[in-house]
């Protein structure tokens, strides 16, 4: 896993929580952590902030699903808002891992980007 977070921060004498955030995948695998290999897959996304930071909304998120490794991705579809999202993608119908990859920016500019690379196998 990568992540990489941007924000704007300034000189404080005491201690501030940092307004950053974390996406989070939650795909209802089975227990060998695998999805069917062919059809639409629905996967919860959750938009959570550091507990003590300020809250701001989502301006932009999206999701891309890769079947090769991060060679290739393509845009999930979703749909939500807020911190609670579904991002629905299209496995290929043949068996190996799913790469998922995300951006999120927030209304004050803080982006946090985040690439799983073989985040879950298709059987």
């Amino acid at each position: 896993m990568d992540a990489r977070w941007t924000f704007h921060s300034t000189t404080t004498t005491t201690a501030t929580a940092l307004p950053l955030s974390v996406v989070r995948f939650s795909p209802v695998l089975s227990a060998q952590d695998s999805a069917p290999k062919s059809g639409k897959f629905s996967i919860p996304v959750q938009i959570q902030r550091m507990p003590g930071a300020s809250s701001t909304k989502v301006q932009t998120l999206s999701v891309d699903v890769s079947y090769d490794g991060g060679k290739t991705w393509t845009a999930a579809t979703l749909s939500g808002s807020g911190t609670a999202w579904t991002a629905t993608v299209t496995h290929p119908g043949s068996t190996g891992f799913v790469s998922l990859r995300t951006k999120e920016t927030n209304a004050d500019g803080t982006t946090v980007q985040e690439t799983i690379i073989r985040a879950y196998a298709l059987k």
